[in-house]
């Protein structure tokens, strides 16, 4: 995902970090991994992007699932504010997309969770109060990015 695509969703120049080396290799059976950190130091706002290759799909489908499980934990659902949609399809990718806009347990402002799967593939997205254009083209950008 570049800098340039994820500034133009979030119209404003974010800064960006990103970690190709070490994301999540020593667990899961992640055999590569990678994120990208974009945030704003005025407001705090920040939105980190994650792409893992897992040992076998059935450790990326795990992965998925306790990722799904523990985000429905955090977003208290159902409850006041929380919009979810699950297990929508997109080139091969199974995705869940969970926002809220309410004030909920440590979680203020707009809050964005997007976790999705193909394969031995996973990408997370997590955004929180750096409101985007279209997390729809965010999605299918990093989907892309991946095949």
């Amino acid at each position: 995902m570049t800098a340039s695509f994820v500034d133009s969703l979030a119209k404003k120049k974010l800064v960006v970090t990103y970690d190709n080396a070490t994301v999540g290799k020593e667990f899961l059976n992640v055999t590569k991994g990678g994120a990208a950190y974009f945030n704003e130091k005025s407001t705090g706002g920040f939105v980190i992007i994650t792409s893992l290759e897992f040992s076998s799909p059935s450790s990326s489908l795990s992965f998925y699932n306790s990722t799904y499980h523990s985000a429905v934990q955090i977003f208290v659902i159902p409850g006041p504010g929380v919009y979810i949609l699950k297990n929508s399809p997109y080139d091969g990718f199974n995705y869940f997309f969970l926002t809220q806009n309410a004030s909920i347990k440590k979680l203020n402002g707009t809050t964005v969770a997007i976790v999705g799967y193909s394969g031995s593939y996973v990408f997370t997205i997590y955004d929180a109060n750096i409101p985007l254009s279209s997390y729809t083209s965010l999605i299918d950008g990093q989907i892309l990015a991946m095949t």
